[in-house]
């Protein structure tokens, strides 16, 4: 009920409705020299909090990238010593068969 009468009762809810909205305003509103001058060195902050970012992922992304490419070229010579490998088992054992039909 007190809410109902508070409503119908247009300078209370007028004061009210005024605090509520001041409360909820948004900060930069009425801006001052300050605030500006606040909000431009945080714009330098945050522009220099993102590069640093950037930077430190990319230097991140070349390491891994390094690093594969490095794990890539060592799976390659594997590659090449299992094929040399099967080739000269394959070599042996036909030498082998073919001294053991004569």
């Amino acid at each position: 009920m007190t809410r109902v009468r508070a409503a119908r009762d247009g300078s209370t809810y007028r004061r009210r409705h005024r605090a509520t909205r001041a409360r909820m305003s948004t900060p930069g509103a009425r801006t001052t020299d300050a605030t500006r001058a606040e909000r431009e060195l945080t714009a330098e902050e945050l522009s220099s909090f993102v590069q640093n970012l950037l930077t430190q992922m990319q230097t991140r992304f070349q390491t891994m990238s390094d690093a594969i490419i490095t794990k890539i070229d060592d799976m390659g010579e594997r590659i090449e010593a299992l094929e040399k490998s099967v080739n000269d088992i394959a070599t042996t054992n036909i030498g082998s068969e073919s001294g053991a039909k004569k």
